[in-house]
């Protein structure tokens, strides 16, 4: 009976090691980020689309959460001096039942898309510049959630001189 205990909670912590934000083939969620153009002048405004893809019966929560005890999903640029101010347009939520909740859940599940919208400063730096992005979020599935994330990715604008 000792060895059927020790043994369950082997497997019960591999399976919580496995889905702490990843999965057997690799990450549950990608970001991957593109820039609208080539180079931006000082105030223009630089469009960053971020394609959102999850694994196969995984979600995370919507930007706006129905329950205090939902993670909601953020998308953020870090402070700098590039950018005067960034607005974010999140994708529309999907509203789920869930087997833990008696309401239906929103959220992004599938292929998303989440647009940034930023002005560059016109006293930026002249040249190639780097923007950082925070993602924050809880991937889900039907029975488990992984632990919360938040993870930083980057995009290379080139800011050209004012006249140019």
């Amino acid at each position: 009976m000792k060895q059927l205990i020790i043994i369950s909670s082997l497997v019960l912590a591999l399976i919580t090691l496995d889905i702490q934000g990843q999965t057997n083939a690799g990450k549950i969620l990608n970001l991957a980020l593109s820039v609208n153009r080539d180079s931006f002048g000082l105030g223009d405004t630089a469009i960053i689309t971020g394609i959102i893809s999850l694994e196969d019966g995984w979600h995370v929560h919507a930007d706006l959460v129905d329950e205090d005890y939902l993670i909601p999903t953020s998308f953020f640029m870090k402070a700098n001096e590039l950018v005067t101010g960034c607005k974010v347009i999140y994708p529309q939520a999907k509203k789920i039942k869930l087997s833990f909740s008696d309401q239906k859940v929103a959220v992004f599940s599938d292929n998303n898309k989440i647009v940034a919208s930023c002005k560059i400063s016109e006293s930026a730096p002249v040249g190639e510049n780097i923007l950082t992005f925070v993602l924050k979020y809880q991937a889900c599935n039907d029975v488990s959630c992984a632990q919360p994330c938040t993870e930083m990715y980057q995009v290379a604008i080139k800011i050209k001189p004012s006249g140019q």
